[in-house]
């Protein structure tokens, strides 16, 4: 009874700790972060090959790197990925948790053990820190565990000896974590005066030094010293790592002089931890990328109804998430009615330069009919990928650009890689069938669609010149719905009323509401009667033009934009 209460006080606090740290992880990730789960993912290609596994594999790290990426494929279910993410932020903190318990007797400190889970939680708050750099510490602390288990001196020596290089060549350079631990294990752990484990760790150190320095010397030091992926870009943030791996010795000491009466200081160090962690997820929170990936999701699923929903919510916060808006406008045929619901700019609001943006601007291009720059932005971007992997975002889009051209035989040359990949075999499988059946691609909902709007010759095109660019496509395609649109939101937003003027044309009644204002506008300031003109206009947008018009001369900005700041004419005469 005595032993069984013993047992309950200690496993219970630690159980209960790590159940609310897994859920509050799962819950950041899988909710308020989940569209960049969404973004990682699509920004790699795990491909269930024998190919891929050698080509991932075999160099320092190779075993990280395949194992991250095969995790990172469940990022697809953001819930999943969430939970992936807080269970090997769990064994990072069990595994040290451990490691003090084997070194000293009696009770540890339990909040502390969690100190490297919280960092590493705020660090994956940043895209461009991967699962690798996760995966390998994860694997370094429970390979310094097992040392700590193991009792006979000798075997301790020869799994020291190779356990540090093969840390290196399996999980990259994360190995310094272990062997700190291993050598405070050795230092705090009882053994003889005479110790043969010190020169075996010693050797071990050696013998990863002389592998590093003799393995692929064409790559660059860092390169070979971490193999794998920990970070995004070649340009490392050694700091950041080696803090983190210095830290180890420091917080398992910390444990291991709280041990006793620990009860008022877990209490302290538990408040403190959770600031701590509020404090470090709100100087890394970005709520507004989240915000434009979810435009660009939602862009990329052609679900316009949702685009129109979260800018009704919430303005876009971007010219990015501007952008998409803009786009469903086009799309649905509803920018004569919505457009100046949510703020709009001069400059940016249709499409960005290329220097700027290319994810975003291939759903324009791709909408828009001109299926060829569409392909050239995914390839491109695919090929700016900083680790250099296929991306399935634009693996998909390749394949399906060169559906709708007809160029059959390179469409199956991309979707026969998708069909490697286990989350898009089915998505592939479904575009394979189509290939070279020219009436099913016709009669498809969406690829039929968009053939029918590429055009008829070659037009010159380009993001920085995109007014030019649209009238090319409309010259080109006058029937093109989603280029009128952009033709018109275009002289809008140039506040080119005559232009406006001189391509609209009545196609359903009643005329949109901010179609009307700005035909209006041209009647006031044409000195033209508005019931001359063949296109019905309600009368109550007119009384409210001259309202507008004895407004602007005896009230302020403030009190404009909040009667007109809606509309067309506070659009033209104060948007600067």
């Amino acid at each position: 009874m005595i032993m069984n209460d013993k047992l309950r006080h200690l496993h219970i606090p630690r159980i209960l700790y790590a159940a609310v740290f897994f859920i509050a992880v799962a819950l950041y990730f899988g909710v308020f972060h989940r569209f960049h789960l969404l973004y990682t993912e699509g920004m790699q290609l795990f491909l269930f090959s024998r190919d891929y596994f050698t080509e991932t594999v075999l160099h320092p790290g190779g075993l990280a790197d395949y194992a991250s990426r095969f995790l990172i494929q469940f990022y697809r279910a953001p819930a999943v990925g969430g939970m992936i993410i807080a269970l090997l932020l769990v064994l990072l903190q069990e595994g040290v948790y451990k490691i003090a318990s084997n070194l000293v007797k009696g009770n540890v400190s339990v909040p502390l053990s969690f100190v490297p889970s919280v960092f590493y939680w705020i660090l994956l708050c940043n895209p461009n820190y991967t699962l690798a750099g996760l995966l390998a510490l994860v694997a370094m602390v429970w390979i310094a565990y097992i040392y700590t288990c193991i009792r006979e001196e000798p075997l301790c020596a020869v799994y020291v000896f190779f356990s540090l290089p093969a840390a290196w060549l399996l999980f990259g350079g994360a190995f310094p974590a272990a062997f700190l631990i291993i050598l405070l294990a050795e230092l705090k752990m009882p053994r003889k005066k005479i110790r043969h484990t010190f020169p075996a760790i010693a050797g071990g150190l050696v013998l990863t030094v002389g592998l590093l320095l003799f393995t692929d010397l064409q790559r660059t030091p860092s390169a070979v010293f971490y193999g794998a992926d920990y970070y995004r870009f070649s340009d490392y943030p050694h700091w950041v790592f080696i803090s983190l791996w210095a830290a180890f010795p420091l917080i398992l000491l910390a444990m291991m002089s709280l041990k006793k009466g620990t009860r008022i200081w877990n209490v302290l160090l538990t408040v403190l931890l959770t600031g701590a962690t509020a404090w470090g997820l709100m100087t890394q929170w970005r709520g507004d990328k989240e915000k434009e990936l979810a435009y660009l999701f939602a862009a990329r699923r052609m679900d316009w109804q949702r685009v129109l929903s979260m800018s009704q919510k919430n303005l876009p916060n971007s010219l990015l998430a501007l952008n998409m808006f803009n786009l469903a406008l086009a799309v649905t045929d509803q920018a004569g009615d919505l457009m100046f619901s949510v703020p709009q700019t001069t400059s940016g609001a249709l499409v960005l330069p290329e220097d700027m943006d290319m994810i975003f601007s291939s759903e324009i291009w791709f909408n828009l009919g001109m299926i060829n720059e569409s392909k050239r932005y995914a390839y491109e971007s695919m090929m700016a990928v900083p680790d250099k992997q296929k991306s399935s975002l634009f693996l998909m889009r390749l394949a399906e650009s060169e559906l709708i051209a007809g160029n059959y035989k390179v469409a199956r040359k991309y979707l026969n890689v998708l069909m490697k990949a286990p989350f898009y075999r089915k998505w592939a499988g479904r575009r394979l069938a189509l290939c070279g059946n020219e009436k099913a691609i016709e009669a498809h909902p969406v690829y039929g669609l968009l053939r029918s709007r590429q055009p008829n010759c070659n037009i010159k095109i380009s993001a920085a010149a995109f007014s030019e660019s649209l009238q090319n496509i409309f010259a080109d395609k006058p029937n093109n719905p989603v280029a009128v649109n952009y033709c018109l939101m275009d002289r809008m937003l140039q506040k080119d009323i005559p232009g406006f003027c001189d391509i609209y044309a009545l196609r359903s009644l009643p005329v949109p509401r901010h179609y009307q204002e700005v035909l209006l506008l041209a009647c006031h300031m044409g000195g033209t009667d508005p019931a001359t003109l063949s296109i019905p206009l309600d009368q109550n947008l007119q009384k409210n033009l001259e309202r507008f018009v004895s407004e602007t001369n005896i009230s302020n900005p403030d009190r404009i934009e909040a009667l007109f700041g809606q509309t067309f004419w506070y659009y033209a005469y104060f948007i600067q």
